[in-house]
């Protein structure tokens, strides 16, 4: 996907995190809508503990294969958010807002997650409606 699409979501997420906090490490951190981890590697320097949270077993397998994962949880990102009684330094959010219409509950969600102090960093598509609709593609 990386070379086919000129892919490039998780580096652009790291360049966002590192203008940000700098080289802040030690974290608590949650990837959300992980999937097999790939913006997961970039995070697990520095991360403490390292959380993913994806609605696929599937895609969980092929993260867990990776090692950098402290804890993989197969669940809904909202459900997950509300459940957990967590709280993490950074949450993260690479190319999976692009499925879901109003981010509201996930900016909840994530808000009521964040340590005083901490940070919520995603990427999403920019549409041609508003304020959101659903393509062809499911994005």
């Amino acid at each position: 996907m990386r070379d086919s699409l000129s892919y490039q979501a998780p580096e652009r997420l790291q360049e966002l995190i590192r203008a940000e906090i700098g080289d802040a490490a030690g974290l608590e951190i949650l990837d959300l809508g992980c999937g097999t981890g790939l913006a997961g590697e970039g995070l697990k320097e520095r991360a403490a503990r390292l959380v993913g949270v994806d609605l696929s077993s599937e895609m969980l397998e092929l993260a867990r294969e990776r090692g950098i994962y402290d804890q993989l949880e197969v669940a809904e990102i909202t459900g997950w958010l509300d459940q957990t009684t967590a709280q993490f330094d950074l949450i993260v959010c690479c190319d999976c807002l692009v499925y879901f219409g109003d981010l509201r509950p996930v900016a909840a969600g994530a808000a009521r997650r964040l340590k005083p102090g901490g940070w919520f960093a995603f990427t999403a598509e920019r549409g041609e409606k508003y304020p959101f609709h659903l393509a062809d593609s499911g994005r």
